[in-house]
């Protein structure tokens, strides 16, 4: 069997080289199409492989994606993008091999593409299950932006194959020469006037608002790709115009415009909206992430009881189907420690904060919410919550915690801070002690104000 990976590039000088040496242990061939790079992409490029061309852009990513697939002579096509590496190196080539072998040529492979979510805040990774292998000359591709696998004759059907990319591309901020959604916005755009009730299109057209927290201006388009879906009550999937879509598309169409909702003050919408979809029982409907939006937006309408309900049922959903990742499982953990707060049952908020970090010990809100119940209620530090967590961050946000408190004068949490990490570590308890001699511009170690031992 030979393998093609085949990519399209435009200016990716600065991320092209890790990905072709991603897929060197994977590909027998590489394949890179120029679109018009002004840097040193090409250069790059054929550093790496012998196999590059060049192709005018035409403001269409299927007309470019076909081209390429034009000059691969594999059995098989692998799509990659530039900004995307393969997770697992040494294993990725007997998964596609298995696929091949075990499928037929009218299926169509997906891979995990695992994307940082830009958010300002605590980081978040998506999860999306995108068709990229297929039986070269089977398939073409269609639509100018985020176009889709068709087959060429015939039916097609779609199973994973288990390979794993990590994609970069929606990491930057909206100020970001990298952000992309300003082209893509453009594109979809000239796709709308050509078809202005395509679901997909309108859900993607949303989707570039609400990357960027424009959520008003993403709600209507959302709105309007709900309205064009019909949900086929036999099969459970929802059906736009032009056939059948993904059950994803419709679970996060569903989950992107409840947040809209629950961001511009219309949180009784987005729990009708959530609810009602939920009661549909379609495929979508059993994804975590509606079912922990549902948990945030009760949790907005200070509905404890309902918000810790569909928490679990998200915890229940687990997290084979999560498209955000840890909706279900850590971050419906931590949303429950918050639960638990509310109701001042701190045992309970610090047992599934540790749940939470012990699927993801460096989840930095989880991390923030232990360090700050010490000074907050004087509760001590648990030992599993500094067993289970990865250290390093979790003592970066204590000392941060720790200078905080001092410079605010608040000089007992700062005495409670100290305590604590006596009690689970002497590194980090030396740590703290010499901070505070800092604070203290240099005096004896061991105060909290001078004159005062923190002992």
């Amino acid at each position: 069997m030979v393998i093609s990976a085949v990519l399209i590039v435009r200016n990716e000088e600065d991320c092209l080289e890790g990905c072709l040496k991603s897929v060197s242990n994977v590909a027998d061939e590489v394949v890179v199409v120029d679109t018009g790079s002004e840097d040193g992409t090409i250069a790059v490029a054929r550093s790496l492989t012998d196999r590059v061309y060049g192709f005018t852009w035409r403001d269409d990513f299927s007309a470019a994606r076909n081209a390429a697939l034009e000059h691969a002579a594999g059995d098989y096509v692998l799509h990659v993008d530039a900004d995307e590496r393969v997770v697992q190196p040494d294993s990725a080539r007997g998964l596609l091999e298995a696929f091949a072998v075990n499928r037929g040529p009218a299926v169509v492979g997906t891979v995990a593409v695992r994307s940082p979510i830009w958010t300002g805040r605590e980081p978040l990774e998506a999860i999306d299950h995108i068709p990229r292998f297929f039986k070269r000359g089977s398939f073409l591709y269609q639509g100018a932006i985020h176009e889709q696998i068709t087959p060429i004759s015939g039916e097609m059907t779609i199973a994973p194959t288990g390979l794993e990319l990590f994609h970069t591309g929606y990491a930057h901020g909206p100020d970001s020469p990298k952000d992309k959604s300003s082209r893509n916005r453009r594109l979809l755009r000239k796709e709308l006037e050509k078809c202005p009730g395509d679901a997909y299109c309108l859900y993607q057209f949303g989707k570039t608002h609400f990357a960027v927290k424009e959520y008003g201006e993403a709600a209507p388009f959302f709105e309007q790709a709900l309205e064009s879906l019909r949900l086929d009550c036999a099969a459970r999937v929802p059906c736009p115009q032009g056939g059948t879509a993904a059950p994803p598309f419709l679970s996060d169409l569903v989950v992107s415009l409840a947040y809209c909702y629950a961001n511009t003050a219309r949180a009784t919408e987005a729990r009708d909206l959530l609810e009602r979809h939920k009661t549909r029982g379609h495929t979508g409907a059993r994804d975590p992430d509606l079912h922990h939006a549902l948990g945030y937006v009760y949790l907005m309408l200070g509905d404890v009881a309902r918000s810790r309900a569909a928490y679990f049922d998200s915890l229940r959903a687990g997290p084979s189907q999560e498209r955000v990742v840890g909706t279900g499982s850590f971050a419906s953990h931590y949303h429950l420690g918050l639960l638990c707060e509310s109701e001042r049952d701190l045992d309970g908020a610090l047992e599934h904060y540790a749940v939470s970090l012990r699927i993801k010990p460096d989840y930095r809100a989880s991390l923030a919410r232990c360090i700050d119940m010490i000074g907050e209620y004087g509760v001590p530090l648990p030992a599993e919550v500094w067993d289970v967590c990865d250290q390093a961050p979790f003592s970066a946000l204590f000392l941060d915690k720790l200078s905080t408190l001092l410079r605010e004068g608040a000089q007992e949490d700062a005495h409670r801070l100290v305590h604590a990490a006596r009690d689970v570590s002497e590194n980090l308890y030396r740590r703290c002690e010499k901070s505070l001699g800092e604070f203290n511009g240099g005096g004896s170690q061991g105060q909290t104000e001078k004159g005062a031992p923190c002992d």
